[in-house]
């Protein structure tokens, strides 16, 4: 597949940032490829997905963005590239196998509650490794055992991704950007599985206002994608405050 710059029209580069991750996430990617779904969203979507021509062109685009109106979001706007991400997702659930995490409520009686739900993304704060670790740490919260009648059990998520794990950096309070350092850790564990890091959004900027880029590792090596412009890069750092979505696969 070659590489392939996007056009800003404005304010789209969080559309575009995410467009690029999703053009070379191969787990994705394959179970989207026989996918005709009938949803002009999803449509337009799949077609921006495989063009494989040397640039996309800007009616393309275009008609992406128009569809992309009809879910709520305005692409002339300045938006978000997690909302976006999630946006999408939900409208490919039925397409894409998500991942899920398991919720275990502990008494001290005994009496253990658990539920499970499908995930999109884990949102973690400092460091890549240690934020997922301190994801799936125990806590106490004030919920009633419904066994004893006890107030105060213990909360203990874990996750279990498919062959996709996003891993969201909180980057903004009510006040400011925080613009922590994470490392870039090629490969981590979740739920007992080793995952590779294959892209990532990052967000330049502060809280009023920024602008997203992404890098993609491609068949031709390691690419950092500016909307219209696509450049090789020789790696990632070991270590950034750009990052704001890590895209690991299995």
């Amino acid at each position: 597949m070659c590489t392939l710059g996007l056009h800003n029209f404005g304010n789209n580069c969080y559309i575009n940032a995410v467009l690029q991750v999703f053009r070379y996430l191969k787990p994705v990617a394959r179970q989207l490829y026989d996918v005709y779904p009938g949803d002009p969203l999803l449509d337009s979507f799949l077609t921006m997905l495989y063009n494989r021509d040397s640039r996309i062109g800007t009616a393309d685009l275009k008609h992406f963005l128009h569809e992309v109106e009809t879910v709520g979001m305005d692409p002339y706007s300045q938006g978000d590239a997690h909302e976006f991400y999630l946006t999408m997702m939900d409208r490919l659930e039925q397409h894409i196998v998500p991942g899920h995490t398991c919720s275990t409520l502990r008494c001290a009686c005994g009496h253990t509650l658990r539920n499970t739900e499908p995930f999109l993304s884990i949102s973690i704060n400092g460091d890549i490794v240690e934020g997922i670790r301190a994801y799936q740490e125990p806590e106490q919260v004030d919920a009633v055992c419904e066994s004893c009648g006890t107030v105060g059990l213990t909360k203990q998520l874990a996750v279990h991704p498919a062959k996709l794990c996003v891993i969201h950096l909180k980057r903004f309070d009510t006040r400011a950007k925080l613009d922590y350092v994470v490392t870039l850790s090629n490969t981590v564990v979740v739920g007992g599985k080793t995952m590779k890091l294959a892209a990532l959004c990052n967000h330049h900027g502060n809280i009023y206002g920024g602008h997203y880029t992404a890098c993609a590792m491609t068949s031709n090596g390691w690419y950092v994608f500016n909307d219209e412009v696509a450049n090789k890069i020789d790696g990632l750092p070991k270590k950034s405050s750009l990052p704001y979505l890590l895209f690991y696969i299995e």
